[in-house]
């Protein structure tokens, strides 16, 4: 298992690395205009 954190984009309440991520993926939200995404492994 692992964990693949990273800051991206942030837009339209919508994080957007590409505009589109798994959906396994956890959305941490940031004040800042930015926000991180978590991929989890698929069980």
């Amino acid at each position: 298992s692992y964990t693949d954190s990273r800051m991206v984009g942030f837009r339209d309440n919508v994080c957007c690395p590409n505009c589109n991520f798994l959906l396994t993926s956890l959305i941490i939200i940031h004040p800042l205009g930015k926000c991180t995404i978590y991929f989890v492994p698929e069980l």
